[in-house]
C-alpha cells in the first residue's frame, strides 16, 4: 500500500478533501497514479480494484501469449500460407494443361506423319502390285521405287527429330509471381518472387 498512496498528504494540504468514494468523508489518503483522495474506508476498496484490474491485464497477457504460441507452432494454418498453396496449385495445374496441350500437339504431329508415310507406302505397293499383275517393270522401275521406299524409310526415322523449344519469358506470363509487401508503422518494404 505504501507504493500506492501519499500517507502524508492529509498533513501536506492544508485544504479539506472528501472521498472519491463516498464524497463525505474526508479524504485521509491520496493515490499517487490517479491522485485522487480515498477515506480510511475506500482505500482498501480502491486497493483492491487496482490488483483485480492487475489480474485481469496478466490473464488477458497470458491467453494473448498463449495464442500467440499456438500460432507460431501452426504455420500451416496461416491465411498468407494458404494464398501461397493455392497459387501453387493454380500453377500446377496451368502447367499440367500446358503440357496436355503439348502431348496432343505431339501425337497429332506424329499422327500426320505416320499418316502421309502410309499413304505414300500404299501409293508404292499398288505399284508394285500393279507391275507384277501386268508383268510390265524395267529395272528403272525398281531403282525408282526403290528411291521411293528409301525415301520414305528415311522420312519414318526423322519422326524423333521434333525440336521443343521452351520459352523462358512465356513462364513469366503464365504463371504469375507473388508479391510480399511488409509495413510496420513507418517503414515497408516489398519482396518479388
Amino acid at each position: 500500500m505504501n507504493f500506492f498512496f501519499n500517507f502524508f498528504s492529509l498533513f501536506l494540504t492544508t485544504q479539506k478533501t472528501l472521498c472519491a468514494i463516498c464524497g463525505k468523508v474526508f479524504g485521509y489518503f491520496t493515490c499517487r497514479g490517479c491522485q485522487k483522495d480515498f477515506c480510511k474506508r475506500h482505500v482498501a476498496e480502491h486497493q483492491q480494484e487496482l490488483s483485480r484490474q492487475l489480474d485481469d491485464l496478466t490473464l488477458d497477457h497470458d491467453q494473448f501469449r498463449q495464442r500467440l504460441t499456438e500460432h507460431a507452432q501452426q504455420p500451416q494454418y496461416h491465411s498468407y500460407i494458404k494464398q501461397i498453396d493455392e497459387w501453387k496449385q493454380e500453377s500446377i495445374n496451368k502447367i499440367h494443361r500446358v503440357a496436355n496441350d503439348a502431348r496432343q500437339q505431339i501425337k497429332h504431329l506424329i499422327n500426320e506423319h505416320t499418316t502421309e508415310l502410309t499413304e505414300s507406302l500404299t501409293k508404292i505397293a499398288l505399284e508394285l502390285r500393279k507391275a507384277r499383275e501386268d508383268d510390265d517393270f524395267y529395272d528403272t522401275d525398281l531403282q525408282q521405287w526403290m528411291g521411293k521406299l528409301n525415301k520414305l524409310k528415311k522420312d519414318f526415322a526423322q519422326i524423333p527429330n521434333i525440336n521443343i523449344i521452351q520459352e523462358d519469358s512465356s513462364i513469366i506470363s503464365f504463371i504469375p509471381k507473388l508479391m510480399f509487401s511488409l509495413v510496420y508503422s513507418s517503414n515497408s518494404f516489398s519482396v518479388l518472387l
